[in-house]
């Protein structure tokens, strides 16, 4: 935590003392976010977000421009915006970073892309297509880790048109729920996988009327999160 906070500090400040960089966006961006988790001053760190991006519009660096938008859409954008305002600048991070060669980036980017538009309340089938079409950039980049997010994502709203093989189960006839998140559990390198998982299967549970089964995911939700 301590890190967290020296880096952003550190190159403000030789922001401050030698003037602006070409990584200036990216700084002030990180500044920003630095001061909505520390502080909890939304409204300033947002400015100085918002500072970043109109510095990253003098730039043609793909890389930070994939950079900079992530980092603003993820961790600043919706402490006072709509979470839909998000979606220009995950889109703009998405073709940016494939564009520098950050797949990384690219693929962070495609997670929200589809998470977003599921949080938004779209048509499912509207969401349905963009994550097929993210999950087959995901596949082709060979970044497998990535991948719940988006077959989690397709098994709920598959459970909530009634194409499971129960109301509030993940299983059908092409997928297993326990053996599934028990690879997660022992596999996967990305800590938020699984709490997507108590997330959305959270969800389910509620929207399905099954309240204290909701409420023992959502505790396993929180603990998830919490432990990091």
């Amino acid at each position: 935590n301590n890190l967290r906070a020296y880096v952003p500090l550190q190159l403000l400040y030789l922001t401050l003392k030698y003037g602006n960089s070409k990584f200036s966006p990216l700084i002030f961006t990180l500044y920003g976010f630095f001061i909505c988790i520390a502080f909890g001053d939304y409204q300033k760190g947002q400015k100085f977000g918002q500072l970043g991006l109109r510095l990253l519009e003098k730039s043609n660096d793909n890389d930070l421009i994939c950079k900079t938008h992530f980092i603003y859409a993820r961790l600043i954008n919706h402490w006072r915006n709509h979470v839909k305002e998000g979606l220009n600048s995950y889109d703009i991070a998405y073709k940016s970073g494939i564009e520098a060669g950050n797949l990384l980036f690219a693929a962070y980017a495609a997670i929200y892309l589809v998470i977003t538009r599921l949080i938004l309340g779209d048509h499912l089938d509207q969401v349905l297509k963009e994550e097929k079409k993210y999950n087959g950039f995901i596949r082709r980049i060979q970044y497998e880790d990535c991948l719940p997010f988006f077959t989690l994502t397709r098994q709920m709203i598959h459970a909530l048109k009634g194409q499971t093989k129960h109301d509030t189960c993940l299983d059908d006839d092409h997928f297993d729920e326990t053996g599934y998140i028990n690879q997660i559990r022992n596999e996967n390198e990305i800590p938020f996988a699984m709490a997507w998982y108590y997330i959305i299967k959270t969800q389910t549970l509620f929207l399905f009327e099954e309240y204290q089964g909701a409420l023992k995911t959502a505790q396993k939700t929180e603990e998830r999160l919490e432990s990091g």
